[in-house]
């Protein structure tokens, strides 16, 4: 899984979409996503919590995709000398039916997925026993239309803990509109992505939240320099500015960079704002 600012982003639900994998929305909803060059996509959904040591995210699987590689191991290290290490693995049993493990430390959690998914439709169910929560994703794609829908339930409190639903068109290959409803209408989302040149995109996203009736924006542009080299900026309304540096060393090895820190308190890092990221693709 990968850490740091490629993981703060919208969810995309139950849909192998590219458009909005590298923007960040840091009061919301993150999703971290692995997927390596031979189509391996796993995801994880999560919500970040502000506490006294800063923002924290507890991550459940969602989705699994494409397995061709069955396994990816990931490391981070922040600057406030915290390691996290995730180990994801998948298994088709058959050509529309995934299976996906995720074992991770602090605290230490093995959380299956399991996914079935034809040309037209995605349906996955997950289930964490440490959270006690139940997680259920469907979606789909009909020409230039994609929707998805994911519900989350709190198993200790019989209650629904997080919903979200989705609705995606694609203008052209390379302009796409994007709008979701969030925590059951309170709150909405609206993006587009378009790609500027073959290797520089961009993406503008709005948020509202209706109780309240704020309002958040963000832009995040993404260029390819190379084959092997990846560069991300984004900037969030909060005053939130990131970045997001990776380079493919070797077939299965990738180091990244990642920087999130507030604008107007450039010298106040800590641990959810600045971090650095190791992630490594293996196979058995």
């Amino acid at each position: 899984m990968t850490f740091g600012f490629k993981s703060l982003c919208f969810s995309e639900l139950g849909q192998d979409f590219k458009y909005f994998e590298n923007s960040f929305n840091p009061t919301n909803v993150v999703k971290i996503t692995a997927q390596d060059s031979s189509g391996l996509k796993l995801e994880t959904l999560s919500k970040l919590k502000k506490g006294e040591e800063g923002w924290t995210a507890n991550t459940i699987l969602s989705s699994g995709f494409h397995v061709k590689e069955q396994a990816k191991i990931s490391a981070s290290y922040t600057s406030e000398k915290r390691a996290f290490v995730n180990v994801t693995s998948s298994q088709k049993w058959r050509e529309d039916l995934v299976l996906s493990l995720l074992a991770r430390t602090k605290p230490i959690t093995i959380i299956p997925s399991v996914a079935f998914k034809n040309k037209s439709l995605t349906l996955a169910a997950t289930g964490d026993a440490v959270d006690r929560n139940l997680t259920i994703s469907t979606g789909s794609s009909f020409s230039s239309f994609g929707f998805g829908a994911l519900i989350q339930m709190d198993l200790k409190k019989k209650t629904f803990s997080h919903s979200i639903a989705k609705l995606e068109y694609k203008i052209s290959e390379d302009f796409v509109l994007h709008s979701a409803v969030r925590e059951l209408g309170k709150n909405f989302d609206f993006s587009l992505w378009t790609k500027l040149s073959p290797s520089i995109s961009i993406s503008l996203q709005a948020s509202l939240e209706v109780p309240t009736k704020k309002m958040e924006f963000q832009g995040v542009l993404t260029s390819a320099i190379n084959k092997k080299t990846k560069f991300n900026a984004g900037f969030h309304s909060s005053g939130k500015f990131g970045l997001y540096i990776s380079r493919q060393v070797y077939d299965h090895i990738e180091l990244s960079f990642t920087g999130l820190f507030d604008v107007f308190q450039v010298t106040n890092f800590s641990a959810h704002k600045f971090g650095m990221g190791l992630n490594i693709n293996t196979l058995y």
